[in-house]
């Protein structure tokens, strides 16, 4: 119940066709998420029950087992990263079964390699705003073994404080939102950001947005402005073409 509840709170709404293109990717996708999560809350947080969220699974481990949790998810999160990328399909098969077990088999009609399930998926049939741009378009290449993750902030319009955007799971038309990225990546790096709107709200008034723009710094600053479903999404880029995303 609790590895549910962890793993459900880390499903994003933005760029599904990518993260969860298939059972491999996702499972990697979800299981990085959490092991950044896990990173970010070295102490055991409270971790409430869906059906009931006054009541939490905190009284079935502790500290000691929470530590012991997360040391294993980061490692199981490197190996399915390092198995996922593999571009040997033979190697890559036998990665997965170092942590599946010898019963873990590829399908014999099977027309691409694990590691391919984890490449970026064509673009074609998603609707381009007018100044999209997409980062596998600009001739970086991905680089596994780090995290990344926006922490997002909703401002409260009478007064100070903020709410966290992902327990609430939406802001109001004319809040301030302020979107905070943390990396374990070494520096020097650059912070890359990216607003795409969604909606007729925003498309007639030509506010989609969707380009990629350096030089923000690791916090910005956005206003609500159109109702519909929208992202941000941030990239570490390093000098040598790699990008950790989140």
């Amino acid at each position: 119940m609790i590895l549910t509840a962890l793993l459900g709170e880390r499903v994003q709404v933005y760029d599904t066709g990518n993260r969860y293109s298939g059972v491999p990717t996702t499972l990697v996708h979800l299981i990085e998420d959490l092991a950044a999560w896990l990173a970010l809350n070295p102490l055991m947080p409270v971790i409430a029950d869906p059906s009931c969220p006054q009541t939490s699974f905190n009284h079935c481990w502790d500290q000691d087992r929470y530590a012991n949790f997360a040391k294993h998810i980061q490692s199981y999160a490197t190996r399915m990263r390092t198995a996922l990328d593999e571009q040997d399909k033979d190697k890559s098969v036998k990665l997965w079964q170092e942590l599946f077990g010898d019963g873990f088999r590829a399908r014999a009609t099977a027309s691409a390699s694990l590691a391919e399930a984890g490449r970026p998926t064509s673009r074609e049939g998603v609707t381009r705003a007018p100044s999209e741009r997409f980062i596998e378009e600009m001739g970086w290449q991905w680089a596994g073994g780090r995290w990344a993750r926006i922490e997002a902030r909703v401002a409260n319009p009478i007064g100070t404080g903020s709410v966290d955007l992902r327990r609430s799971g939406f802001a109001p038309v004319g809040r301030d939102l302020y979107f905070t990225v943390t990396t374990d990546a070494p520096q020097p790096y650059e912070i890359w950001w990216k607003v795409r709107n969604h909606g007729p709200d925003a498309e007639s008034a030509h506010g989609l947005r969707g380009q990629i723009t350096p030089g923000r710094g690791p916090r910005i600053h956005e206003r609500t402005m159109y109702r519909g479903r929208h992202y941000v999404e941030v990239w570490i880029v390093k000098a040598s073409p790699a990008i950790t995303t989140t």
